[in-house]
């Protein structure tokens, strides 16, 4: 969710045809800092659901519940 919005606020922001000088590079170098801060945080998530599925089926693997 948070990388599609940060998403549409780029879009929006690369759409409203700003005839200001162009230091708009560095508002999209911060806007795309932000969604890769966003992706690295989702990532991590998604590692963390992976190592907690991980120690279930190893502890479902300890109990014998399930075979090799």
């Amino acid at each position: 969710m948070a990388i599609a919005q940060l998403n549409i606020a780029k879009a929006n922001y690369d759409a409203s045809g700003d005839d200001q000088p162009r230091h708009d590079g560095c508002a999209i170098a911060f806007n795309e800092l932000l969604l890769n801060r966003a992706k690295v945080r989702v990532h991590e998530d998604s590692v963390r659901v992976f190592e907690q599925e991980l120690k279930g089926e190893q502890e479902n693997f300890n109990a014998g519940i399930v075979g090799n």
